[in-house]
This record gives structure tokens, C-alpha cells and sequence, in this order.
């Protein structure tokens, strides 16, 4: 969905660049506790892979590359910049200043 660089606003902190994926899976869910009831269900989970550290060798350590899902609070739709920048301001406090960087789009559907 988006690679983002995070320019660090101190020297205490280090730049780091952040790729969003939205991950979305679909099948059928037993609702009922009694018998089988299946609906068909949908749920999107937004996976962050951190590559941390940046500087200007332009080497990155194995090490500072990370992954974790991203949390954040009710269902605030990250498709939408603005939405998906206030939530990583949320995380990140005042540290960084975000950049979008361009980044192919990709899709399975063919």
C-alpha cells in the first residue's frame, strides 16, 4: 500500500524507511456455537516491515529489517493517506517527519 521514509527530527534517532501491506482473507466462518452456520467473512490485517537505521552507507543490517503487524484503534479505513498518516504520527509521536515515496502497485488480480 505505501513505503514511507521517516526522516528523524533528532540525532538521537535514526531515519528508517516502513512498507505497508494490506493483507485481506476471505472464507467461510462457523458463527454458531450450537451447529454449523457459515457465513462468508472478510478481514484485512496491515503488516509493516520496518527497515531500520538508515544512513548514508546505503547498507542496511540483516538485523535492523523487522516485520509486525500494525495495530491501531477502531476501524479507520488506511487506504486513505491522510487516515494512514495520522496513524503512524500516533505510533511515532513527533520523531519523524513521513515522506510517501513512490512504490509500484501491486495486485493478484490478473
Amino acid at each position: 500500500m505505501y513505503r514511507i521514509f521517516m526522516d528523524a527530527n533528532k540525532k538521537s534517532n535514526k531515519d528508517r524507511i516502513l512498507d505497508i501491506y494490506a493483507i485481506t482473507a476471505k472464507g467461510q466462518v462457523n458463527v454458531s456455537a450450537k451447529g454449523e452456520k457459515l457465513e462468508e467473512k472478510e478481514s484485512t490485517i496491515y503488516y509493516m516491515i520496518t527497515y531500520n537505521e538508515i544512513n548514508t552507507s546505503f547498507m542496511l543490517r540483516e538485523e535492523n529489517i523487522y516485520g509486525e503487524k500494525l495495530i491501531y484503534s477502531g476501524t479507520k479505513d488506511l487506504t486513505n493517506q491522510k487516515v494512514f498518516e495520522k496513524v503512524i504520527q500516533n505510533k511515532y509521536g513527533k520523531q519523524f517527519h513521513i515522506t510517501f515515496l513512490d512504490l509500484p502497485v501491486y495486485t493478484d488480480d490478473k
